[in-house]
């Protein structure tokens, strides 16, 4: 899937400082879960509710992972309730042959999908997972962050033109009265996989909204983040949540290029940096233009704040397509915030209202933007002790008894 390890939300103290002792004025953890989803490691953090909102949450990301899963059929027991619920699977198997009738739940996910590409003008389409399949058998090989021979680049090419008639979402049919979705073109596969993770995130805000649960954060792998009031947020201590922004060309101090103070906000992330290939001195990374099905690079990385999960998610797929000034037309049409990390390694912000403090440069470091897909390795194992590693240090801090927190900076 798409943008992963692209935001760094509560590594950004162990980041930033070299003390990380426990303070005796650090707010309690009142719940916390982990749990995987959509190939995804979630970790729910409650300041305020009880054990069965855990349970409601899980049960909201386990029935959207059910329903818009893109390669497995159902594999439920029959005493499952989602055992009998059709999903994506289902749609693409009968895709030129009968309309499916699904769960509530999944149409309405699909009809959000439709009219977020309207709202994109088309950068966002979830009718070409033909056109990712494509991409993903080539990335997803023995050549990932290496050059592909030229054999297998020319098979991508032919095949990519074999569908690009075939990615119109004009085809995806929909009857309200019977709730059925019909795809009436036999070579369009219909893929939500950059729109699913967002929308059960914000499936997950409306559940606390509802019981007025106000404290909280949702670290939906990091590139999908949505927090409310920090629990040691006050009158008079003004403490918002602070989320670190990697840095993926590692040109700016402690590997992050700023720090985002927010509260109540969504917080979603697109990177180039995590799953490509090359060809010819090009970068071919996971997120592709529906329009001539080729990445851009335009971005390292597209990071949106805003209100709905569900809209950042595809949007920011949206976005990593566009040129600047056409990003900044939507950015400022959906009324949400951008920070755009640039192809030279510059910042650029759009609408952005929330407090954002840029890293400083590194001193005496060359800026040599080819290094990027040398030490991405690193970048990705770096990051992924740093998450063991806070996760083997929390076990053993419940396991004693002692379930504060132990960074201030979340």
């Amino acid at each position: 899937m798409k943008k992963y390890f692209a935001i760094l939300c509560l590594l950004c103290t162990i980041l930033l400082q070299p003390n990380t002792q426990i303070h005796a004025t650090e707010p309690s953890i009142l719940l916390q879960r982990e749990m995987e989803y959509m190939s995804t490691q979630i970790l729910v953090t409650l300041y305020e509710g009880e054990e069965a909102d855990l349970d409601a949450i899980e049960d909201i990301y386990r029935t959207y992972s059910h329903l818009a899963d893109n390669y497995t059929a159902p594999d439920l027991t029959n005493d499952d309730p989602l055992y009998h619920e059709k999903n994506i699977v289902t749609i693409n198997e009968n895709r030129g042959v009968s309309p499916v009738v699904v769960d509530q739940r999944l149409y309405d996910l699909i009809k959000l999908s439709v009219n977020h590409h309207n709202q994109s003008n088309g950068f966002f389409n979830p009718a070409i997972g033909n056109a990712i399949d494509i991409w993903k058998s080539a990335i997803y090989s023995e050549f990932m962050y290496g050059e592909l021979p030229k054999s297998v680049f020319d098979q991508v090419q032919l095949d990519l033109e074999e569908i690009s008639n075939s990615v119109n979402p004009s085809s995806i049919i929909f009857n309200d009265n019977d709730r059925s979705v019909f795809i009436n073109n036999d070579n369009l596969k219909l893929d939500l996989g950059a729109i699913a993770k967002g929308y059960a995130t914000q499936k997950t805000k409306e559940y606390l909204d509802s019981k007025n649960i106000t404290k909280y954060m949702i670290n939906a792998g990091r590139s999908n983040i949505i927090v409310g009031v920090h629990p040691d947020d006050s009158d008079t201590n003004d403490r918002p949540f602070r989320v670190g922004l990697e840095d993926p060309l590692r040109i700016y101090q402690n590997g992050i290029s700023g720090i985002l103070e927010v509260r109540n906000k969504a917080v979603v992330t697109s990177g180039n940096y995590e799953q490509f290939v090359t060809y010819e001195g090009k970068v071919y990374h996971h997120i592709i233009s529906p329009f001539d099905f080729e990445p851009k690079q335009y971005y390292h990385v597209v990071t949106i704040i805003g209100d709905d999960s569900a809209l950042l998610d595809s949007m920011s797929t949206a976005l990593f397509s566009m040129p600047l000034d056409q990003a900044t037309i939507l950015v400022q049409s959906l009324g949400i915030e951008a920070i755009f990390y640039m192809y030279d390694g510059s910042i650029e912000t759009v609408n952005l209202t929330q407090n954002f403090r840029q890293s400083e440069p590194l001193a005496d470091e060359p800026n040599d933007l080819t290094n990027l897909y040398i030490i991405l390795g690193g970048v990705v194992i770096v990051g992924g002790a740093l998450i063991i590693g806070i996760s083997v240090y929390d076990k053993k801090k419940k396991a004693k008894g002692d379930v504060r927190e132990d960074k201030n900076e979340a």
